[in-house]
Parts: C-alpha cells; structure tokens; sequence
C-alpha cells in the first residue's frame, strides 16, 4: 500500500513540477514578446525619424506591438480589436482613431481612407497619421469633412475589398480612397498567402447551395493563427525556426506578375463599378516606396528589389485601366524625388513628415472630388 501511495506522489509531483516548468516557459515567452528584441523596434533610431521624440518613438513601437487581431464574424479577414494605449487607439470599429456613429449627420461629407500598414500609421500617433493630417486640413477648410482610417497593416486588395464590401459600405462613405499597392506587390514573395486568401474570399462569395457541408475552410487563411492562451511554441518558432529570407526561393515569372497584377485589377475594378452605383466617389492611390524612382536611397532606406520594382510598374499600368472605372487614379510613386532627406524607415513605412507629404498630395487630388460634391 505504501508504495502504491508513494508512486501517486511521485506522479503527482512529476505532474506539478511539469506545469511548474511549462508555466515558467510560458511566462519567458510572454516576457520576450512584449522584449524590445522581440518586437523589432528598428525604426526608433532611423533618421527618418530623428526629428521626432525619441521616447515617443519607442511607445510608438510597444504600442503598435501590443495590437490584438481577430476575425470578423464567419470570415478569415482580421481586423483590430478595440484598444486604448497611449498612441494609439482603435475604435469599437475595429478601426484606428477616435469613436464616431455609424449614421453622419445630415450635412457631413465621410471619407475612408483604406490600405496597410502606411495607411494605419505604424510610426506615428493618431494624429500624425496620413488620416490624421488629412482631416486637419479639412479642419482648416469650410467643409464638415470627417476623415476615417481603415488601414490596416498587412492588408492588400483581397482583404481591402473584403472590408469594404462588408463593413465599410455600411458606414455610409462618400468617397473611399485606397492607398497601396506595396502590400500587393510583396505578395509576389508570398504565393502561398495570397492563394490562401483568393480561395477563402472565393468560397465565402459562393451561394451557401454550391458549398460543400464537408468543405474544410480555414477561419485562419495565412496559416498564422492568434492563439492567446500559450504562446510558447510561437516564440520557439518565431527564435529558432522563422526564416525571415524564404522569399529567396520563390521563382519569378511572367505568370505569377500577370496574375497578381490582374486580381488588383479587378479587385478595385469591381468595387469601383459597386461605389458607383451606389453613389459613392473611389480614388486609387500607388504608394510611394524607397528605391522605385531616381531619388537616391538614404541611410535607413531599404530598396524594394528588382522583383518589386518590376511589381509596382505593372500595377502602375493598371492604373490607367481602372481611371475608366474609378473616379480618380493616382501614381504617387515620384512624390518624394525633390526631399533631400529620410523618408522611409524601410522599404514603405513613413514617419510623420512623411505623413504629411502625403496626406497634402492626396488632399490637392480629392479636392475637386469633394468641392463638387459638396456644391450639388
């Protein structure tokens, strides 16, 4: 009997000491993730930001590092969940920004702002986002102008029309402005992403009668599931296993480009033909990125690559395709070729003067739209 008993205990303690050990793991994981190492803080010290607070820089980094994501009800697409920090702030929307009611009042003139990470504003607080320094010059004007981010970081034309489709209609735009094309491009390094994407958007478009029962579709297409509760074997993966250069055995060709290129096409093609009809103005912006023009490349600037470049100048091509179906298109790939100083803390991302470079030439561009509207 004693040794039954002295075995229990045994097993008991070999049970308590596993947990001990597994918590411990756990708590180290947690500790790392929210570590400056972990969350790659690499823009505090670009000069593309030296003229901002250095302090402020680094909250902006934890902050946006501490954003949580989930999926729309019956969807694969994320979206933020509501948050307050002390830079940044997301909505009960799911949208970065202050709150405001899905119904505008009666003589105010909505616009939404859609795209990634640049149109999130990823290096700077709400105000000194590309929304933010739009709606102050709209301040500035005569005009009752409410200017709404919906970026969000990661996002390209699958997801970007998805949102719009689904949520953002339901806010009653008056003119929605994509601002992007970098996200799209780069989906050439990630084949296996984009497909999942395509085939998840595909499907949910189906009549519920052509879906299979037995259809097996993944309410987490990119293959990155947000698993709060352990995060161990995310933090080993993401120490040990995440080979950040994988993009360098993707095969480029002429195929993958047309594809990626014609799916932007008519991903904006369609929206555009639906705003139209629904009364609703639509603007299509390529964003700027470092290394596509002539501008030279300053310390803390990464050049997209040939593969990208390559990318960007077909989208660009499209541009003049969609002009017949949108109400603007803009290629706003040369706006920085006159600044003789940083821009980008990497390939894409802007600090706030950046910001404000392109919340100016998107605001002298949509001017007309908005004019006219507002005078009818």
């Amino acid at each position: 009997m004693s040794v039954q008993v002295g075995y229990k205990k045994q097993f008991l303690f070999g049970i308590i000491f596993i947990i001990i050990i597994l918590s411990v793991f756990e708590i180290s994981a947690r500790l790392y993730e929210y570590s400056p190492v972990s969350q790659q803080c690499y823009f505090v010290d670009s000069p593309a930001v030296a003229d901002m607070d250095y302090f402020l820089v680094k909250q902006i980094c934890i902050d946006h590092n501490s954003m949580q994501y989930a999926a729309f009800p019956n969807s694969s697409v994320t979206s933020l969940m509501p948050k307050t920090t002390e830079t940044i702030n997301i909505n009960s929307f799911g949208l970065r920004g202050s709150e405001f009611t899905q119904e505008k009042s009666i003589d105010s003139y909505r616009i939404i702002l859609v795209g990634g990470s640049s149109t999130f504003g990823s290096g700077s607080v709400d105000e000194n986002t590309i929304t933010g320094f739009m709606q102050k010059l709209f301040d500035d004007s005569d005009f009752d102008i409410e200017v709404i981010n919906a970026g969000v970081p990661g996002a390209e034309s699958f997801r970007e029309t998805w949102l719009i489709r689904n949520i953002l209609f339901d806010l009653d735009p008056d003119l929605i402005i994509n601002f992007g094309g970098f996200n799209e491009a780069r989906m050439i390094n990630e084949p296996y992403e984009r497909e999942a994407y395509r085939n998840y958007i595909d499907y949910n478009q189906t009549d519920d009668s052509e879906k299979n029962e037995n259809d097996n579709m993944s309410s987490d297409p990119s293959g990155f599931n947000n698993f709060p509760f352990y995060r161990t074997p995310f933090v080993i993966y993401d120490i040990f296993f995440h080979d950040s250069n994988k993009q360098s055995l993707i095969t480029y060709d002429d195929i993958s480009f047309a594809k990626i290129t014609t799916e932007y096409y008519e991903n904006w093609k369609n929206i555009c033909d639906i705003s139209a009809q629904k009364n609703i103005k639509t603007v299509i912006i390529l964003q700027p990125a470092s290394g596509m023009t002539t501008r030279n490349i300053f310390p803390g600037e990464i050049d997209t690559g040939e593969e990208l470049h390559e990318m960007y100048q077909r989208l660009a091509v499209s541009l003049d395709n969609l002009g017949k179906h949108c109400s603007l298109t803009a290629d706003f790939r040369m706006i920085f070729d006159d600044i003789n100083q940083p821009i980008f803390f990497d390939q894409i991302h802007t600090g706030d003067f950046g910001n404000k470079i392109i919340a100016e030439k998107i605001y002298e561009k949509i001017l007309p739209i908005v004019s006219k509207d507002l005078s009818n």
